[in-house]
C-alpha cells in the first residue's frame, strides 16, 4: 500500500491509500461528528486522485451515535460509509488523544 497522508480540519485526520490488490483509493477519516468530518470529506471529493471517483470508498469514523451519522453520505452525495466510535476507542487506537488531536500520522 501506498499511503498519502492527509490531516483534515477540526481535529480529523485521514490517509487516501491506493490498494494495489482492488486498485482503488480509500480514505479513512475520523473525527468527532459527522458535521467534523464533512469538510475533509468534501475536499478529498475535489482531489485530484487520478481514479474514477464513481469507484472511491471513504470510510468515516466519528464520535456521534449512529443516528446522527445515519444521513451524511446521502448529504454530502459522496460514496462513503460511516460508522460510529462513540467510546472513542477507534480514535484511541489511532492515536488521537482525549481531546480529539489528531496523531502526527494519519491512520
Amino acid at each position: 500500500l501506498h499511503d498519502l497522508p492527509f490531516l483534515g480540519p477540526k481535529g480529523g485526520a485521514f490517509s487516501l491509500y491506493h490498494d494495489r490488490v482492488f486498485g482503488w483509493p480509500k480514505a479513512i477519516h475520523l473525527a468527532a461528528s459527522a458535521e467534523d468530518a464533512r469538510p475533509a470529506l468534501e475536499r478529498f471529493a475535489q482531489l485530484d486522485t487520478g481514479f474514477d471517483q464513481a469507484e472511491t470508498q471513504i470510510l468515516a469514523i466519528t464520535r456521534a451515535p449512529t443516528e446522527a451519522n445515519a444521513d451524511l453520505a446521502e448529504r454530502l452525495k459522496l460514496p462513503f460509509l460511516v460508522l460510529s466510535d462513540p467510546e472513542g476507542a477507534l480514535h484511541k487506537a489511532a492515536g488521537f488523544d482525549e481531546g480529539g488531536a489528531p496523531p502526527h500520522t494519519a491512520v
